[in-house]
């Protein structure tokens, strides 16, 4: 992460967002898709689609509250 550029204490806060950041339940993600994509759910737009998600991490993610 960009240690260079920001100070100690943001880099340090960010980095929980590395690894730490909490997943979105399966039921979320298909409420988001039928928004999104007229209905549809995440089968209906990808072939596979595995409802377990394998890790979370981004600092782009915001918390839904």
């Amino acid at each position: 992460m960009m240690n260079h550029i920001l100070p100690p204490e943001y880099a340090t806060l960010f980095s929980n967002l590395q690894d730490k950041a909490p997943t979105v339940s399966y039921a979320e993600v298909c409420r988001v898709f039928a928004e999104d994509y007229d209905g549809l759910g995440p089968t209906d737009v990808f072939q596979e689609f595995d409802e377990t998600p394998v890790a979370s991490a981004s600092i782009a993610q915001v918390g839904l509250e």
